[in-house]
């Protein structure tokens, strides 16, 4: 049994909860004063190397937050995720002093470590849990759904979780006015896993995936980097729109008003993980499949309408039937292209290049 990127579940072969927790990337993260050559706060760099990759943020006053990930030899389980002292941490920056953290400049990761104010090394654990809560306790956060830190979800996934715990509790005590029983807080429990738990894999899933990408991990990946992810467009806003659109809200307070106004408005039935069904569209789709298909057997080939002359003023009825017929078929193109569970397909991909 495999996970999403194609590695061996261990949890198929034992029940231990603990292997869930593993380790493929390390990340060097600290912040430093002013440096020379970045003065631009409010800017964000992303630089891609195999197996290398850096995050730089630069804040008020010419701060700099940053980031430097890399893949680490080999998968590493729970028991032996290795851990790292002060002086790894400098090792691991004077190995990597001279990486350009931006492109067309010559700061290098060693002028920012320099300037730097703190740091910390540590690998960077993956894991979603199948049991978050026991009797009267409920964990939150990194400690049931840990990612890596690349996208920058981690600290929403947390809020998410807490939401999502308030609004199981005060469910609770709606229903319960007297003091809730054992059987009351534990059903209020599990039901806060329920809700939550799918969306927080969902979360934990993309965000992995991104470190990957920046890491080139392997052909698929450093291709996505570097020629599919350059010419997407708002598609990577829209992307990143969708891991926020269906996130946990207090269903006992309003909506705030900016999340029901703008492009892409807070909707808790969509976003990450919650896709339509694949098998259910197919069968919503069969009517016009049957259509199309009759079309096809009662009309002349498409190839015979075509080559008349489709210009002449005297078009006959085939040819008016070939234009309306091939003016629905593009209206549903752009319909399809447009639709949250097309992202990355060839029917999102046909809008970007039109003919």
């Amino acid at each position: 049994m495999t996970d999403h990127f194609g590695r061996t579940d261990l949890r198929a072969h034992n029940t231990d909860p603990l292997l869930a927790i593993t380790a493929e990337y390390k990340c060097h993260f600290g912040i430093s004063s002013a440096t020379p050559g970045l003065d631009e706060p409010g800017t964000f760099d992303t630089t891609m190397d195999k197996h290398l990759s850096t995050m730089t943020i630069l804040g008020k006053d010419n701060r700099v937050y940053w980031f430097m990930y890399e893949k680490l030899g080999r998968r590493y389980e729970s028991h032996e995720i290795p851990r790292y002292s002060p002086a790894d941490a400098e090792a691991f920056a004077l190995k990597h002093a001279r990486f350009p953290i931006m492109p067309n400049s010559t700061v290098t990761f060693g002028d920012i470590w320099q300037h730097r104010i703190t740091n910390t090394l540590l690998a960077l654990e993956e894991a979603v849990f199948d049991t978050w809560t026991w009797g009267r306790i409920a964990c939150v956060g990194d400690c049931m759904h840990k990612m890596t830190p690349n996208a920058g979800f981690g600290g929403n996934a947390g809020m998410e979780s807490a939401a999502s715990l308030t609004n199981a509790l005060h469910s609770m005590l709606q229903k319960n006015s007297n003091r809730p029983s054992q059987a009351d807080i534990t059903q209020a429990l599990h039901k806060y896993q329920s809700d939550r738990r799918s969306r927080a894999a969902g979360v934990v899933t993309m965000a992995n995936l991104i470190t990957r990408i920046h890491a080139l991990k392997n052909p698929f990946f450093k291709f996505a980097a570097h020629h599919v992810l350059p010419r997407l467009g708002d598609v990577l806003v829209d992307l990143q729109g969708d891991s926020y659109i269906g996130a946990e809200r207090l269903d006992f307070l309003p909506p705030p008003e900016r999340s029901v106004k703008g492009n892409m408005l807070f909707n808790p039935t969509q976003g990450a993980s919650r896709k339509e069904s694949l098998i259910k569209r197919f069968f919503f789709a069969l009517p016009f499949v049957g259509l199309a298909m009759f079309a096809a057997t009662s009309t002349p080939g498409l190839s015979t309408v075509i080559s008349r002359d489709l210009v002449s003023s005297a078009r006959s009825p085939y040819e008016a039937a070939f234009f309306a017929d091939y003016g629905l078929i593009y209206a549903i193109l752009l319909i399809e292209s447009s639709r949250r569970s097309n992202a990355l397909t060839l029917a999102q991909m046909y809008v970007l290049t039109p003919p």
